[in-house]
Order: C-alpha cells, then structure tokens, then sequence
C-alpha cells in the first residue's frame, strides 16, 4: 500500500543518514556481513567502536539470470567477491572480517584444488587479507533483508560496481560537513591513502 511503502522508504532514509552512518576510522577493523537470496545480494560495511558496532555503508544487488543458476554455495560466495569489490577502497591494504551466514564459506580458501568459478573467485579473495565468521541467519539480519530488497535493475546497473577512490573522499567531505561531533578528516590514514588523495586533489 502506498502508507507502507511511505514507510519503507522513510525508513531508508533514516538508515542513510546520521547518526546511522559513520565515517570510516582506518585504524579500527572493518566489518563485512554478506549474505545472498534467490534473487539478489546483500552487504553491509561497519566497524565496532567502543563495543557498538556503527554502519559505514549498506549495498544491495539483484541477481541476473545466470547467477539464479548458481548453487547456493555459489551464491554466497559471489556474495563475498561482489562486497569485497564493492568496497574495495575502504578495505584493500587491511585486514577485516567477513560474515555470512554460510557454514561453507569458512573453508573456502581451505578447498583442494577447486574448479571452475570457485576458483576464480578464490584466486580474487587472495588478494585480500581477512578472516571468515559464521553467524547464524537470524543475526545477520541486515545483510539478509538487503539481499532479499535489491534496487531494480537499470542500464546503468554494473555486475562489478564498486565505490571508487574518488567517491570514497567525495564521502568523507561531505560527512565532515553534516556530522559536527566528529571531524572525519581526523580518521583519514596518514600513509596509505596519501597517493589517492593526491590523486583527487590534482583531478577533482
């Protein structure tokens, strides 16, 4: 009905906005929760601090026909790589945690030889340094509602869209201006992101 879907999307607006989003704090551990559905993919990127875990970005896909193909153990790997690549500037250079609700997933870069996509896939992920964690689906709720909500599809939808470096400074200015109890410049790594900074500065 029209008062739900009202609702639904006051509710959206509440969870993109602050104080639900936070800026990222390159020197705390990033927190990826992944899940999968029938029809779409799920992901959420947060971090802990001070024992409360706060949401730096929400992302949500639709499957295309050929990965409705997939085994469900294919499916929530594409989930993993597609948030891996999704935030890749947030993450890349350090180690963060990756939860799904996938018993399988924690042994997957521990298969024997594997084949096909997997394999591809793996040869992608080792490119990164994290760790696998099982949660049960009841508690990876937000992940999961995501995946089971994915935006339609539109001819500017990509299978491999990602927050690019550009957008990710373009973010932390802009959160700098709307959060006055934080100054997101401060969580900006000194070393690592220097070369990109640059690199935005020189071609805004």
């Amino acid at each position: 009905t029209a008062t739900h879907e009202e609702a639904f999307v006051e509710l959206k607006r509440r969870l993109t906005n602050t104080p639900i989003l936070a800026c990222p704090d390159f020197s705390e551990q990033f927190v990826l929760q992944v899940d999968a559905s029938q029809i779409g993919l799920g992901a959420t990127l947060s971090q802990k601090r001070k024992g409360k875990e706060v949401v730096i970005a929400y992302a949500s896909r639709l499957l295309t026909d050929g990965e409705k193909k997939f085994t469900v153990t294919e499916q929530e790997c594409l989930a993993l790589v597609w948030a891996v690549k999704k935030f890749r500037p947030y993450i890349e250079g350090y180690h963060f945690l990756a939860i799904t609700d996938h018993q399988a997933l924690q042994w997957l870069m521990k298969i024997q030889q594997p084949t096909g996509r997997l394999a591809r896939w793996i040869l992608e992920l080792q490119q990164h340094d994290f760790s696998v964690q099982y949660r049960k689906g009841a508690l990876n709720r937000v992940a999961d509602a995501l995946s089971r909500n994915p935006p339609e599809r539109t001819d500017q939808t990509t299978e491999n869209d990602e927050v690019s470096d550009h957008s990710l400074k373009v973010f932390v200015i802009e959160s700098s201006e709307k959060e006055s109890n934080s100054n997101c410049g401060d969580y900006l790594p000194t070393s690592w992101y220097d070369n990109l900074i640059h690199k935005v500065k020189k071609n805004p």
